[in-house]
Formats: structure tokens, sequence, C-alpha cells
């Protein structure tokens, strides 16, 4: 059986020790500045719908499993160009504190816990952060890319605008008397 959402301010520190022994299911808005590292690489749009569910499994140890969504303004690294995107995390591990979790890790996902409180914001950011993905532009090659090659221009003419002689235009003089 899976206890009513708690009522709780979504920075406030909670017992995940606690929370697993009730099975509670936790329900929260987190706003951009609980979530410090992603809004340093992503501007996010809302705030983020976190629901999550906390479980004691028949070894004594304790889970929380369930998702994060953000909405996020971010840049694409190839064409620096910012794109929305609905980020969709998902999270399933043990929480647990040293030396516990240095023994689990061998074999579980752990989160490692510097006490008996953690913060929502702590057990999502690095799956959101996850998430973003590697390459936001669709299509292929990207149209909002800076170009990577250039016309020629003409042979012995100036560069376009730049009032400076094509550097090449005696080889193209040179060429051209051997022919």
């Amino acid at each position: 059986m899976i206890a009513p959402a708690m009522n709780t301010r979504p920075d406030e520190r909670l017992s995940y020790i606690e929370l697993a022994r009730q099975g509670a299911r936790v329900q929260r808005q987190l706003a951009a500045q609980d979530l410090s590292r992603l809004s340093s690489v992503a501007r996010i749009q809302d705030d983020v719908d976190v629901a999550l569910e906390f479980y004691t499994d028949e070894l004594g140890r304790h889970w929380v499993q369930g998702s994060a969504v953000a909405r996020v303004r971010t840049s694409c690294q190839r064409c620096l160009e910012r794109f929305p995107r609905s980020l969709h995390a998902q999270v399933s591990f043990c929480i647990a504190q040293e030396p516990t979790a240095s023994e689990l890790a061998k074999e579980l996902d752990v989160f490692t816990a510097g006490s008996d409180m953690v913060l929502l914001s702590d057990l999502v950011e690095d799956d959101l952060l996850m998430a973003l993905p590697e390459r936001l532009c669709k299509s292929e090659p990207c149209e909002h890319a800076p170009r990577l090659s250039y016309p020629a221009s003409g042979q012995g003419e100036k560069e376009a605008g730049s009032g400076v002689e094509n550097p090449f235009s005696v080889l193209a003089a040179l060429k051209n008397q051997t022919d």
C-alpha cells in the first residue's frame, strides 16, 4: 500500500528512511533555483514536476523510484542556437549512507546520502542533467550551423569587402602563363 502524497515545502529536507518505511509517495514542483546545476546549463522554463515513491525492500534497503519532467531552453553545441526541450528523467536507486553505500554500489545504483535527510532536488538533478540531449538540431546538416566552406573568389580579384588582394593571384597568373 502506498501512502498519500505528503505535504511539505519543495526545498525541505526529508527523511528518506521514514518515507521508505511508510511507503510514501512525494509529488512536488521544484523551482529553477532548487536545481542550480541544471539552471547553469539550461534555462528552466517552468517548475519541474517530480513524482517519487519510497519503499523498503525485503533486505531492509531504502529505495526511491519515480520521474522528473523539466521544460528547458538550451543551446545546441553545434550551432549555438537555443531550442526548447522537454527533459524526462526516470530515477530508481537505493539510498544509503557510507560505508554501506560503497558496498552496495558494487551491485546496485546507489545515491549516497550524507545523513538520513535528503533534498528532492538532489535525488533528481543528476538524472535531469543526463537527460539533456547531446545534439539539439534535428536536421542534418544543421541549417543553423556556421558554414564550414566558402566559395573561392575570382582569380586575381580582391577578396570581397576586405580591400586585400588575394595572395594566390600570383600563382594563378604563373599557371596561366604556362598554359
